[in-house]
């Protein structure tokens, strides 16, 4: 068992060098629990693995940017109590999700934008008590924000727009909330596949052939 002394940290990021870390998962590396890796602007083409409970914040989320990088998931969220947000997040052109939250509880995601991804851009996996608000995807290819196994989460106020499949799916997930989202679609808007007790109020849902789709769900 390690133990630390001392108060969170911060450690600061930037891709032009002017600190001690260039690479943001070098500091996730070095990072403590509670400890934040604060992100300034540039371009990091970087898949990042966050395995402990920190904050990653970026300066700027029109310009620090994570770019893909022979990868296909750019953040991959592992464990409990994370806090992610202010990245561009682009490129990430394989068959995966730009942000997994991976059995991972009690985790936020917001004030992030995603642009051009070919799968997902936010997946969740047996996820619960997650905060996924205010988040601008853009071109997310099948999926917006994608619910398996998850519950009890937050996923308001984003917008998304042009996801070739369904902006925000549930799988087997129950008793979330989907309040004040803006959907301009293709195809779907928000769809529900044996999940429950769901709370779905004031989305504005335009240009998709079905709002709301419900399938085995109460």
């Amino acid at each position: 068992m390690e133990i630390y002394t001392g108060g969170p940290r911060t450690l600061y990021v930037d891709d032009d060098g002017n600190v001690e870390y260039t690479v943001i998962q070098n500091a996730i590396n070095d990072a403590r629990p509670r400890d934040t890796v604060f992100v300034f602007n540039g371009t990091y083409p970087e898949q990042l693995t966050i395995d402990k409970s920190i904050s990653v914040i970026g300066e700027d989320w029109d310009n620090t940017r994570i770019e893909w990088a022979i990868s296909s998931m750019p953040a991959w969220i592992k464990t409990d109590w994370i806090n992610f947000t202010g990245f561009y997040i682009t490129d990430a052109s394989d068959f995966g999700s730009a942000i997994m939250i991976d059995h991972a509880d009690h985790v936020n995601v917001s004030h992030n934008k995603i642009n051009i991804v070919n799968w997902r851009a936010i997946q969740m996996v047996f996820a619960d008590n997650c905060t996924v608000n205010d988040n601008v995807l853009i071109d997310t290819g099948v999926y917006g924000i994608s619910l398996d196994n998850s519950y009890d989460n937050s996923i308001c106020r984003n917008y998304m727009s042009n996801a070739g499949g369904d902006p925000i799916s549930l799988y087997i997930s129950d008793r979330n909330i989907m309040e004040n989202n803006t959907i301009v679609g293709i195809s779907q808007g928000i769809g529900l596949n044996i999940a429950d007790y769901n709370r779905v109020m004031n989305n504005e849902i335009t240009g998709v052939d079905n709002g709301i789709t419900l399938l085995n769900s109460d």
